[in-house]
């Protein structure tokens, strides 16, 4: 899949589509601006576009993330 989709969301939002990266592979992304004490939720999705349709992967499992 050529592009990878970065989901964050709280405890109290649902997840929100937070980066777009293109490329198959390794993703890093570092995420900045992040309130202090409040855990974070990530999840990724990969998609390859066919024609004007885009066709998507399955979302991975959620990762957890503590703001100290």
């Amino acid at each position: 899949f050529p592009y990878t989709t970065l989901f964050r969301s709280t405890a109290t939002r649902k997840y929100d589509k937070v980066k777009t990266i293109k490329g198959a592979g390794t993703v890093s992304y570092t995420n900045k601006n992040l309130k202090k004490r409040t855990t974070y939720k990530y999840k990724v999705r990969a998609y390859k576009t066919s024609g004007k349709k885009k066709l998507y992967g399955s979302f991975s499992t959620a990762v957890k993330m503590k703001v100290k």
